[in-house]
């Protein structure tokens, strides 16, 4: 354990250096620019007919969560039946701590998105490749949101003032989708994923995904963001009402507790108020960051600070939680699926890797997206 906890931690703080630190003034003589993808595109419209490269979206309705306008990347692919809605990683603001390790909460434009998605050679790594015949979802349609809320894609809550956060990522999610309605009008599928953060916002912009693709099947994969059973209350309670997501979802009477948790009866409310939809969770079993992350909190640790001693003696445990999520939706719910990682701390597994890795069941990842999505 102690070693997990250095690791964890480490992990943990080292996030803050390497987002704090980036270098976004990578040449595009020095970087990949690979196939499917348009440098400094920012068209508004798009071909409908034809697959074609990653083209970014100013949408001045869409706000960071320090208010400068920002949008989001669409692409064509060549199946029009298909759409995936990709929301983008990077971390949580709801303490000091946490803020200061929150990605892009100044912002995210077309020059951003060209250095870092188009430049870098992501927007073709993992399930964006479209090139790669080991892809299931290289065909498809995407929908790729950047997170500058700092609120897991989940925030209803306004800034109150110029030195206050703006954490709006549930109505930036709802600009993005009604765009794609507009531009993908014969979807049969729908899949709803992210990584990290992003996969947080999966399960919280659900029913938000299928109430704009009514004639659509929604599915849903979340990369890396357990629900776990033991999430503490008082996180929970923080994230309400720091971000405003009390309300979330609507129908859900068992998703808000009097002690502030119930986020982890989403799983289940959505599984069995969807029964034609597929749900699938992605993680190790020993995630170091979400491990670090849902340790806030935790059995007297505090809301505000995280220590190192706080993950040697007091960390969540995070592979007991996922076990028993596992247990419980597995058993209540046949459309829920799972594919885990056991004694692994790796954080996130739909980019680098993507294709060679295999779940603990020996059924392969790109496999197991595959099944997910089926028709």
């Amino acid at each position: 354990m102690t070693a997990f906890a250095f690791r964890a931690f480490g992990l943990f703080l080292g996030l803050l250096a390497s987002w704090s630190c980036s270098d976004d003034s990578e040449s595009a003589a020095d970087a990949m620019n690979p196939p499917g993808l348009m440098e400094g595109s920012t068209e508004t419209t798009l071909s409908r007919t034809q697959p074609g490269p990653w083209q970014w979206v100013d949408d001045p309705e869409v706000r960071s969560a320090s208010d400068t306008p920002s949008g989001y990347a669409l692409r064509v692919g060549s199946d029009p039946g298909l759409l995936v809605v990709y929301m983008e990683e990077g971390g949580a603001c709801f303490n000091a701590q946490t803020c200061a390790l929150a990605d892009n909460l100044d912002g995210y434009d077309a020059a951003k998105f060209n250095a870092e998605f188009v430049e870098s050679g992501l927007g073709e790594r993992g399930v964006f490749s479209t090139t790669s015949a080991s892809n299931p979802l290289r065909g498809a349609n995407f929908v790729f949101i950047p997170y500058t809320t700092g609120d897991v894609f989940a925030g209803t809550r306004p800034a109150a003032s110029a030195a206050a956060y703006n954490f709006v990522g549930h109505a930036n999610v709802g600009q993005a989708l009604e765009r794609a309605a507009s531009d993908f009008p014969n979807l049969t599928r729908v899949l709803v994923t992210g990584s990290s953060a992003g996969a947080c916002g999966t399960y919280l912009n659900f029913e938000a995904v299928r109430a704009r693709f009514p004639s659509a099947t929604v599915h849903l994969l979340s990369d890396s963001c357990p629900l776990l059973p033991n999430l503490p209350p008082a996180l929970q309670a923080r994230w309400r009402s720091t971000w405003g997501i009390a309300a979330l979802p609507q129908g859900c009477s068992q998703c808000i507790k009097a002690n502030g948790g119930g986020l982890e009866e989403l799983p289940s409310y959505l599984a069995s108020q969807n029964p034609a939809s597929r749900f699938a969770l992605v993680s190790s079993d020993r995630d170091a960051i979400m491990t670090a992350f849902f340790s806030f909190c935790h059995n007297g640790n505090s809301c505000n600070t995280l220590t190192l001693p706080d993950l040697v003696t007091n960390a969540i445990p995070f592979a007991q939680g996922l076990g028993q999520m596992r247990q419980n939706l597995s058993t209540a719910h046949p459309n829920w699926n799972f594919c885990t990682f056991a004694n692994d701390t790796e954080h996130i597994h739909l980019l680098d890797g993507f294709e060679s890795k295999a779940c603990d069941s020996g059924e392969l990842l790109r496999d197991f997206v595959a099944r997910i999505v089926e028709p």
